[in-house]
């Protein structure tokens, strides 16, 4: 019952989401790559899905909401930043995967919040072989996360 409870609230907090998505702000339009201090394009939730699934390598996740309010897009900028930082210091050894919720439809969006356990924007992830070995909810923990990711990659 209590793990009931728990998705049904998870989803709860993910549709509030959502429905504030589409009536507070208006989406924007995912940015490039290079403005969003990426080295690779965006992917499809399929990719993404499949990619959570597989577990081939490590995997950092990024998930957050950039829209058109200046100072949630200040902090995924600055967000986006650290992540890049991290991608260029693991290099091939960690799969990065940024997720900007408003680049994807709704129910893409719910059934990777099911699949990982998210209640909350941003979170960053770190997967591997065996899942989620670590979630962090609200800005990134540079250090903390680097710590996380050496101990996955050394494996």
């Amino acid at each position: 019952m209590n793990k009931k409870v728990a998705l049904l609230s998870i989803v709860a907090a993910v549709l509030i989401l959502l429905i504030a998505k589409q009536t507070i702000f208006k989406a924007q339009p995912a940015a490039t790559a290079s403005q969003a201090g990426m080295s690779t394009p965006p992917i499809s939730m399929g990719e993404i899905l499949r990619a959570v699934d597989e577990k081939k390598k490590p995997m950092l996740m990024y998930v957050y909401a950039k829209s058109d309010c200046s100072s949630c897009a200040a902090a995924a900028q600055e967000d986006l930043a650290k992540v890049a930082e991290l991608e260029k210091a693991f290099g091939s050894k960690v799969k990065v995967i940024r997720v900007n919720i408003y680049d994807y439809p709704e129910a893409d969006v719910l059934e990777l919040a099911e699949k990982l356990g998210l209640s909350q924007v941003p979170t960053t992830l770190v997967i591997d072989g065996q899942g989620v070995v670590e979630k962090r909810v609200g800005p990134v923990s540079q250090v903390g996360i680097r710590l996380v990711l050496e101990e996955v990659t050394k494996l």
